[in-house]
């Protein structure tokens, strides 16, 4: 099963998340674990992230 859930909050997306999905420029910039670091997600939601696909 698949949910979609679209939110500002990252706290709260990382605790109800198996998978974080970052769209930037309107395109997927990679798909991160919750436990990622802040590091990952900053440069992702930046469109700075140049790791490629970071699949959970």
């Amino acid at each position: 099963m698949t949910v979609v859930i679209v939110s500002s909050e990252l706290m709260e997306l990382r605790s109800v998340s198996d998978r974080i999905g970052i769209i930037s420029d309107g395109k997927l910039a990679c798909i991160l674990k919750p436990d990622d670091s802040d590091a990952d997600f900053g440069l992702a939601m930046s469109g700075a992230w140049k790791g490629g696909k970071k699949d959970a």
